[in-house]
């Protein structure tokens, strides 16, 4: 996020970010934060939880 702002700011390029960025490596990340994460999304604590 940081990143494609400073594209903007210094380079004037326009990026796309999505709606909602989600970790897709946290299973093989053994320094994981989890919970405390802002791209550790809900749907993967049900993963590891099963509800």
């Amino acid at each position: 996020m940081s990143t494609v702002r400073f594209a903007k700011e210094y380079f004037g390029v326009t990026m796309e970010l999505p709606v909602e960025i989600k970790c897709t490596h946290f299973l093989r990340n053994k320094e994981c934060l989890g919970e405390k994460c802002p791209f550790y999304a809900k749907v993967h604590r049900d993963l590891l939880t099963g509800f």
